[in-house]
């Protein structure tokens, strides 16, 4: 589930400009894009590190080991 809402975060960022890259455009100069992708970070890190949301979501919170490979996969995009 996190790799697939990582991989749509990265995929919002690579959507600033048609003709512009990241290293072009920054990612603030659309504050409310960038508001929205840290706000459904903080979400999900709510729902893997608060024990009341993980037992209602059913899922468990992950190591640095795993969050690297979330990274390592949803980089590419």
């Amino acid at each position: 589930m996190i790799v697939l809402v990582v991989v749509e975060m990265f995929n919002a960022l690579n959507n600033l400009s048609e003709n512009q890259s990241l290293f072009v455009i920054p990612p603030w100069s659309n504050l409310w894009l960038a508001a929205s992708i840290i706000l459904t970070m903080l979400f999900h890190i709510l729902i893997l590190y608060v024990h009341l949301l993980s037992v209602l979501f059913s899922v468990t919170p992950l190591s640095w080991a795993e969050w690297t490979v979330v990274l390592y996969l949803s980089f590419p995009v």
